[in-house]
């Protein structure tokens, strides 16, 4: 009988043994797929950073460009303004019409206008 009772020590000791390295190689496999997990995490942080910096390179950019192109765009359109200005003033009682060529700078430097405050 005591004999038995050695052996099923022996052999539970066994199973416990083998359940404990079986649990320290998942314990292993965890800690390797966390630290992948955390390394994919800080590389999703890091492209999040670079895009919202790209963001805001591209929004300075944008703004520049627009004040840019703004600047010289009222320096034309407002003598074109005031030409037409005159001009109806002077040649509606005459009966004349106004150029087209004048009022396709116009036309043209108030979309420019428009789509540069876009």
């Amino acid at each position: 009988m005591r004999d038995q009772l050695l052996k099923q020590y022996e052999s539970l000791e066994d199973q416990v043994r083998k359940k404990t390295a079986e649990l320290h190689g998942k314990m292993e496999e965890l800690e390797v797929a966390l630290a992948q997990v955390e390394e994919e995490k800080m590389n999703t942080q890091n492209a999040l950073q670079v895009k919202e910096e790209a963001l805001a390179t591209q929004e300075r950019l944008m703004h520049s460009v627009a004040h840019d192109l703004k600047t010289p765009l009222n320096g034309i359109l407002a003598p074109i303004e005031s030409c037409m200005f005159l001009y109806d003033r002077k040649l509606i009682l005459k009966g004349l019409i106004i150029p087209s060529s004048l009022e396709n700078k116009r036309q043209n430097s108030k979309m420019l206008s428009y789509l540069s405050n876009d």
